[in-house]
């Protein structure tokens, strides 16, 4: 059975529809778990960013606050053990004596600290001491317990061991070597000190430093030394994903401890400034995780502040913390592709299943839309069906039974057999045929007399009204127009001989007609119009020219006057001639245009049908006959 180009998209339409379906709701539903999956991971993430951060800073602050008791323990004896009263009495001799009295304290604070008693304490202690103020010994006495050997036994040491450097000459507020002495003076309470080189240890250390007071009188300064690559190792060792790194940052955002930044930088500045929002942000909360990009590649930041104001922070790529979700959106789109792909099948499957059946009906509606009544066996097997399918074929089998008996189809053959397809004179010119009647039978009509080797005359015609009586009217003017070119060949002539039979013989029936003569010998044409006044004339390599042909339509007054246009033609040039169903090629000017570029009729005709099928596509119907001739000199 031969494929029908429209009804094939029932099938395509059906397909369409379930996959369309199924794509919707595979995408509506894989996109909601993909939606709730990120919601709830991100979540997930970021909490568990937020509690990875807090317990570092809780392990950190741990240690940091050991640190602090030991020296709140250290200042509280001293503040309650000084008797300034006998300081007075016996200046030397009690600075002496309570010294002694101190180093016993310190040296039990420093081997309860030291790692070989049992306590593992994370920032290295390096040093534990006390300072006494040397405007009020007006002398310099320290004790001071230190890690010298790097062993992690401190053991007391000789702070002014040096004759060439007096201890003594390093007092003085302007020293910066000294900030962990004049800092908690200033501020009047335990204070951290930022990451500074100890000359003596010949380390980098931090310290935790706080003035005694008594009576508003400084006895002196006590302070214990961490060694900052303790620090530095624990923060590199935190594991966080594949990549992430740790760093630790002071209250003002400059970096403590970092890989690729020190105590100079900080995080407003970095980068060129691009990271001053995340100073910003982390200013508004003690901790939280912040998300951000940074050269077109996505980061976390965690951060959480430690008891001293200082910040531990990470950074992790967030490749890294969403590989987990993107391998599950990456199967997600899989099986919703597999899935589309099984769908396709079945859809096809089940649309070819539906739609063949109707297939087979439009095929046989269209043949006989055509009169064509070749028996088809198909409609026996659909007649069965039960559903809507055999209603219709049943429909389908009266239909073409009745058209059948009517003998319709018969006359249609016959008017078809008797229109001409070539030019009579073939060595003159070539000629395309377009012919579509609305119903089974046209009111068109035309014909092309030879009067002699170099002279044709026709006519075209459209006689009001459609179908069998106006396929009968068409035979008749046939007829008239042979008996008027027996005596006459001029096309104004011819016209108006006919008016006067047409009157004569049709009853109140007008007739729109073209007449045209067609001068070989001398390269003329002649071209009148009665109701179909205009046509088509193309030069060679030209656009299609619109020509119009005044004249009333036959039959509609006994003294009607007609129009004609002559025109001297060449080789290539072109003649249209169309009744007024396919008026649009006129007003189109691309059509016009793609005429001429066509290098032969055939081609020219069917691009004219495909434009007219096109019209029966959108509307389901043409609503009048359409007819045309294409003559082409040669």
């Amino acid at each position: 059975m031969k494929k029908i180009k429209f009804t094939s998209k029932v099938r395509v339409k059906i397909t369409f529809a379930m996959i369309l379906c199924s794509l919707i709701t595979a995408l509506l539903i894989s996109s909601i778990s993909v939606f709730i999956n990120y919601k709830f991971t991100k979540r997930e993430i970021y909490e568990k960013l937020t509690l990875l951060s807090q317990s570092h800073s809780n392990d950190f602050n741990s240690d940091l606050k050991s640190i602090e008791n030991s020296v709140d323990i250290i200042s509280q004896y001293i503040s309650a053990t000084f008797d300034m009263d006998e300081f007075n009495k016996k200046h030397d001799y009690y600075i002496n004596e309570y010294e002694q009295n101190m180093n016993l304290i310190i040296k039990k604070v420093a081997q309860i600290s030291n790692k070989d008693e049992g306590i593992n304490i994370k920032s290295g202690i390096e040093a534990i001491y006390f300072t006494f103020n040397p405007e009020l010994t007006e002398d310099v006495h320290e004790i001071w317990y230190a890690d010298k050997e790097g062993n992690g036994v401190l053991e007391k040491l000789d702070s002014d061991s040096d004759p060439n450097d007096p201890y003594i000459e390093w007092f003085y507020p302007e020293n910066k070597e000294m900030n962990w002495y004049y800092d908690p003076i200033k501020k009047k309470k335990g204070i951290w000190i930022e990451p500074y080189d100890e000359t003596d240890l010949g380390i980098n250390i931090i310290s935790y430093t706080k003035a005694i007071f008594k009576d508003n009188i400084l006895l002196g300064v006590v302070g214990i030394d961490i060694n900052t690559n303790q620090m530095r190792n624990t923060i590199k060792n935190i594991k966080i994903y594949d990549s992430g790194y740790a760093f630790l940052m002071n209250e003002n955002h400059n970096f403590l401890i970092h890989s690729n930044f020190d105590i100079n930088d900080n995080l407003k500045l970095v980068h060129k400034g691009k990271m001053k929002f995340l100073s910003e942000e982390i200013n508004k909360e003690d901790s939280g995780v912040i998300e951000y990009k940074r050269n077109k590649k996505g980061e976390i930041l965690g951060y959480s502040y430690l008891n001293n104001n200082w910040i531990l922070a990470f950074v992790v790529p967030t490749s890294e913390v969403y590989s987990s979700m993107n391998i599950q959106i990456i199967l997600t789109i899989i099986i919703v592709f597999l899935s589309i792909c099984m769908v396709i099948l079945i859809a096809l499957y089940i649309g070819k299943t539906i739609s063949k059946p109707i297939l087979k009906i439009t095929y046989l509606i269209k043949n006989t839309s055509n009169f064509n009544f070749d028996d088809d066996t198909c409609l026996n097997n659909l007649i069965e069906n039960k559903d809507e399918i055999g209603v219709m074929a049943k429909e389908v089998f009266n239909m073409r039974k009745i058209l059948k008996e009517t003998g319709v189809h018969k006359a249609a053959r016959v008017q078809m057999r008797y229109l001409q397809k070539e030019f009579p004179l073939y060595n003159k010119a070539n000629m395309g045929v377009l012919y579509v009647p609305a119903k089974t039978v046209s009111g068109d009509f035309y014909h092309i007399e030879v009067i002699d080797d170099d002279f044709v005359v026709g006519v075209m015609c459209d006689v009001s009204g459609k179908g069998v009586s106006a396929a009968l009217s068409t035979s008749a003017f046939n007829v008239l127009f042979h008996e008027a070119i027996l005596d006459n060949q001029n096309p104004i002539d011819i016209l108006n001989d006919l008016n006067k039979r047409v009157d004569e013989f049709f009853e109140q029936t007008y007739i729109a007609a073209c007449c045209f003569s067609l001068d070989f010998k001398n390269n003329i044409a002649n071209i009148a119009g009665a109701g179909i006044s205009q046509f088509m004339y193309a030069s060679d390599k030209e656009y299609c020219q619109q020509k119009i042909v005044k004249g009333p339509f036959l039959g509609m007054f006994e003294d009607s006057k007609f129009d004609q246009d002559i025109i001297q033609f060449k080789s290539g040039d072109k003649f249209y001639f169309f009744t007024d169903g396919l008026d649009f090629i006129v007003d189109n000017e691309k059509i016009n245009k793609d005429l001429i570029e066509m290098v032969n009729s055939s081609d020219r005709i069917n691009f004219l049908k495909d434009n007219l099928e096109s019209i029966q596509a959108d509307n389901r119907f043409i609503v009048d006959d359409c007819t045309l001739i294409e003559i082409e000199i040669k």
